[in-house]
């Protein structure tokens, strides 16, 4: 198991402090591409799906990013701080899953 060290997460912590690669690299003192390359494996994990982590489907919550993190790199996040990352760092939307009706009727919405 691959464990995040202190100084991985504070380069998380500043990115969702301050929004912004350029800026949270400078506040950290490290060049962007080495934060770049932290959210990147983040993303590598969630692009796999929520299937692959163990969830019985792929829809990803805050508190199943949350979980993949702690499990892959042994630190615990807030949901919130969590959501913030999916969203303004991997620019990921909060999506509602559509429901289908039962009694539709398949030829007719395939046509």
């Amino acid at each position: 198991m691959l464990h995040l060290t202190l100084r991985q997460l504070r380069y998380f912590d500043a990115l969702a402090r301050h929004r912004h690669f350029g800026r949270a690299a400078a506040a950290c003192a490290i060049s962007q591409p080495a934060l770049s390359e932290q959210i990147k494996e983040l993303e590598g994990l969630l692009l796999k799906g929520a299937k692959a982590h163990g969830w019985h489907n792929d829809l990803w919550s805050a508190h199943r990013v949350a979980e993949v993190i702690r499990r892959r790199f042994g630190v615990e996040y807030h949901t919130e701080h969590v959501r913030k990352v999916i969203r303004r760092r991997l620019n990921w939307s909060s999506q509602k899953p559509q429901k289908k009706a039962k009694q539709r009727d398949a030829e007719k919405v395939d046509h």
